[in-house]
């Protein structure tokens, strides 16, 4: 639930921003059109299959997913980025190159700044805790893909992160839940 103070500014950027946007890509995507209810259900099931979205979705999973990016903006430009982000979390097309999910809001709130590489020359401390444990490299794809769901761990929602085998999920997972303060990680 937002702030009170908060929901009026919300209201107006939802009718501005977030309902536009929703219709465009729900009538791109075939989850609303003419068609009657059962030919749209059996659509919406097979929309993953193009390519479009990595996993089939209804017009209320893309609102919901929307919204977890964008429950907790203070701005303007946090809430455009959290729809953008809420869209594209479950793009297949192109997500990698989709510019949104390398993206984070500067401090002052004036510009996109692109997530960069983090990697610096290991020493050998370093590389003996890497051995000991699973270490992630700070790419910024990596920054990226972790930013996508660490407001939900910060606050303890559920989420599903999908992937295939090998890809890296566990590793992400690890990342960000070491970064909670007061966390452990049992396995």
């Amino acid at each position: 639930m937002q702030p009170v103070n908060m929901q009026d500014k919300y209201k107006q950027w939802t009718q501005e921003i977030a309902l536009p946007v929703i219709s465009y890509v729900a009538q791109r995507v075939g989850l609303i059109n003419e068609q009657s209810n059962q030919q749209q259900q059996q659509q919406q099931m097979n929309i993953g299959q193009g390519g479009q979205f990595i996993l089939p979705t209804t017009l209320t999973g893309l609102i919901r997913n929307i919204f977890s990016h964008i429950s907790v903006s203070k701005t303007k430009q946090e809430f455009g980025l959290g729809i953008a982000r809420g869209l594209g979390a479950n793009d297949g097309n192109n997500q990698i190159n989709f510019l949104p999910l390398g993206l984070y809001l500067s401090q002052d709130q004036k510009q996109l700044i692109q997530f960069e590489d983090k990697l610096i020359q290991p020493d050998i401390v370093g590389v003996l805790k890497a051995q000991q444990s699973e270490t992630m490299l700070q790419t910024s794809e990596a920054q990226g893909l972790n930013s996508l769901f660490q407001l939900w761990i910060e606050r303890g929602e559920h989420f599903l992160l999908v992937g295939p085998e090998g890809a890296g999920k566990h590793m992400l997972l690890r990342d960000a839940l070491k970064k909670q303060v007061n966390s452990e990680i049992a396995e």
